[in-house]
């Protein structure tokens, strides 16, 4: 028996994307602060930062409410960050370069952050050759910046009954992941 899976993005682009990837899996152009599904799921994954396109404190509660109100009576949200790595990255440096390289593609991606209170404004730059072709490309991403504090004590607001919190190893390297059961 396999999984029935429903994807979200706020970007039509990205939703296009991931439909012509995972031809099995449904995607729909949606916001997970006001998202409405006709039956409720076992689970809910927001991973690689999800949760941080919530930029305060009320929006982190919205989406919490609204993912939990989608989900069904013992269901679970699961989600990760990496804020002991984000404040490292701020004690040591601001700026990083990424690179990624395949037969005819080669990806460099320059990243810059800030913070400001509780948000982060990422700052990318990506240079990319594709056979012959050269293209740039700029995009900024502005995130909220929480505690492990701060994001549990929402997800019990939100009506989690449980929140429970893997670091390291049991999860994955730098990374916090949250399993909330509703």
């Amino acid at each position: 028996m396999g999984f029935k899976v429903t994807g979200i993005d706020t970007s039509e682009k990205f939703v296009d994307y991931a439909q012509k990837r995972v031809k099995a899996a449904k995607f729909l152009v949606a916001d997970m602060k006001s998202f409405k599904s006709d039956l409720p799921f076992d689970a809910a994954i927001a991973i690689f930062n999800g949760i941080y396109f919530n930029r305060t404190k009320r929006e982190l509660l919205a989406a919490l409410k609204n993912i939990s109100a989608n989900l069904r009576k013992g269901g679970a949200l699961i989600f990760d960050i990496n804020t002991p790595l984000l404040k490292d990255f701020f004690d040591q440096n601001k700026k990083s370069v990424l690179g990624h390289s395949e037969k005819n593609l080669q990806i460099a991606r320059f990243d810059e952050v800030e913070r400001k209170g509780n948000q982060l404004l990422f700052k990318f730059e990506y240079l990319v050759r594709d056979g012959a072709q050269f293209h740039t490309y700029s995009n900024q991403i502005r995130f909220g910046f929480f505690s492990i504090t701060d994001l549990k004590s929402a997800a019990r607001n939100a009506g989690f009954k449980s929140v429970e919190i893997l670091k390291g190893k049991e999860f994955r390297a730098g990374s916090t992941c949250f399993v909330c059961r509703k």
